[in-house]
């Protein structure tokens, strides 16, 4: 438990994936005797939270650190579907520490460079066949940057060639998303529409409190191709679609609908687009079915398939529809550790009677636990994964198991035979390092600095990950050379947490983020700063 701190007990979050009634209870009892190891923070001092209204060139006051990232569902390419193979589970070992390479932007601590900003960094060599597991080298920052002291990714009023342009009061749970110029941010109570001008100024345009945009933990996504923005009853069976593409900042509604399963009423939790937005997969946490609901006519949703060979905590799906990416898809089998299943489904996509989703092939490993979001992206035209994390596996005893989640990057190119290419972890996350980081975050319970969703630049060849570590608000990684990555910038206020997707909006050169309890940021890169020169490329 974090001292000195506002915190509300929250579940530890898994996902039963497919099985028996009996063995569903087994498991939320088992989610109960866990729970107590696992808080929600909402704030992280006695500060208020930040005033609204913000705007034009604000900057946040100059001071040191305190010692001590949906994408939308593009299909990658566009390309097809790839052949069918039989399912075929593989176990990474828990991978040991290796020595880092030499790195332009490897900084040392507080580092920074003088100027507007450092230069663009080359990418190292990665070594053959050698995945990359030591912490991601700091990043290098501009002079009067408020950096990291003690460890990287510690939380404390820190920022990194980032610049505050606006920010605005929206109450914040777990969910964010976007669409256009506007942002969608969700609460406990309902969910704030908020404008971003080009400036980077955030006003709020209006609330919504239909049914599905109360509160729907992890659910809410937007579709970039349809314009459908859907959210998922938290704990309960009624999803909600808007319609956001004719004005974003007023949403309209065009239905509301109950989703039952095999035990009744679903329990909602996560989900996300097919590709071309006419599919929505609702993950219902507690019940560990998935329900493919078809919206090509949003103001009538149908069920298409709710016959999956393992379930998801949350997913993407890419490769046209045809692929699923699910994360932590076997309770039973993985509690206490990370995994995702690659799954088919052609039958789904294809709106075939009796659709399945058909396993592949699946990864599991021991340093994680509870794995959370993937993202399908490519390099050169091969696939890779990145997925993270929610919590940690380990507690200081164990040189190898995190205290803390973080995430990862998996070569694709062969889904029946993933293989891991890099860690991307701060030195706070590093299980080396855990003695001292549990010190200074007040323990090693419930998120910590601990990564829970990433998004990136764009699918085809990323740039830039952005990471949302909860208390150690945003964190930016160059991910280039996928097997190197490098820390480039970072921004926590202090205040609250970071806990949910982050939008990069390249052409403004602006990131949004949505911080607990209630504040929403527009950030940019500054001209000439390391991000900048890298998004230029």
């Amino acid at each position: 438990m974090r001292h000195g701190k506002n915190i509300r007990l929250r579940p530890r979050r898994v996902t039963p994936g497919h099985f028996s009634s009996t063995a569903t209870l087994v498991v939320l009892v088992i989610l109960v005797v866990q729970a107590s190891a696992c808080t929600l923070p909402t704030t992280r001092n006695e500060s208020p939270a930040a005033a609204a209204g913000v705007s034009g060139g604000a900057t946040l006051p100059t001071r040191a650190s305190s010692p001590a990232g949906s994408v939308g569902s593009a299909a990658p390419g566009g390309r097809g579907p790839l052949p069918n193979s039989s399912p075929e589970r593989v176990d990474a070992a828990v991978p040991q520490p290796t020595q880092p390479v030499p790195n332009a932007n490897a900084g040392g601590a507080g580092s920074s460079a003088a100027g507007s900003g450092a230069p663009a960094i080359q990418p190292s060599s990665p070594r053959e066949g050698e995945p990359w597991t030591s912490p991601a080298p700091r990043a290098v920052c501009r002079a009067g940057d408020a950096t990291d002291q003690a460890l990287s990714g510690l939380s404390g009023d820190v920022r990194c060639n980032l610049e505050l342009l606006g920010q605005v009061e929206a109450p914040h749970y777990l969910s964010m998303a976007w669409y256009g110029t506007c942002a969608y941010v969700n609460g406990t109570d309902g969910t704030t529409v908020i404008q971003v001008s080009p400036e980077g100024v955030p006003t709020v345009t209006k609330t919504l409190t239909e049914v599905g945009f109360r509160n729907n933990w992890e659910s809410m996504k937007a579709s970039p191709v349809t314009g459908l923005l859907v959210g998922y009853e938290a704990n309960g069976p009624t999803l909600t679609v808007y319609d956001v593409k004719s004005d974003c900042s007023n949403p309209v509604l065009l239905s509301s609908r109950r989703l039952e399963g095999a035990l009744g009423d679903s329990i909602g939790h996560a989900g996300n687009f097919s590709p071309d937005g006419t599919i929505y997969y609702a993950s219902s946490m507690y019940t560990g079915e998935l329900t493919a609901l078809d919206l090509a006519d949003p103001k009538q949703p149908k069920v298409i398939s709710q016959d999956f060979e393992r379930g998801a905590h949350d997913l993407f799906i890419g490769k046209d529809g045809t692929r699923g990416y699910f994360a932590y898809a076997d309770l039973l089998r993985d509690l206490g550790a990370g995994s995702f299943a690659v799954m088919d489904l052609s039958e789904v996509q294809a709106r075939k009677p009796g659709a399945k989703g058909k396993l592949i092939a699946e990864l599991t490993w021991q340093d994680g636990n509870t794995s959370q979001y993937p993202v399908l992206v490519q390099y050169g035209g091969r696939d890779h994964l990145i997925i993270t994390d929610e919590l940690g596996s380990g507690t200081c005893d164990d040189p190898v198991k995190p205290q803390w989640g973080y995430a990862r990057i998996v070569d694709l190119s062969d889904e029946t035979s993933p293989k891991l290419v890099s860690l991307i972890k701060t030195e706070a996350q590093d299980p080396k390092n855990c003695q001292a980081a549990s010190e200074a975050q007040g323990g090693t319970d419930g998120f910590g600095v601990g990564t829970h969703y990433c998004n990136v630049d764009r699918l085809v060849d990323p740039r830039i990950l952005s990471c949302g570590e909860w208390d150690a608000g945003v964190r930016l990684f160059d991910i280039r050379n996928p097997a190197r990555p490098v820390e480039v910038a970072y921004f926590d206020s202090g205040e609250g947490t970071v806990p949910g997707l982050q939008h990069i909006d390249i052409e403004r050169r602006q990131l949004w983020v949505a911080a607990t309890p209630g504040t929403f940021y527009v950030l940019r890169f500054p001209a000439g700063s390391v991000v900048d020169q890298i998004l230029a490329q």
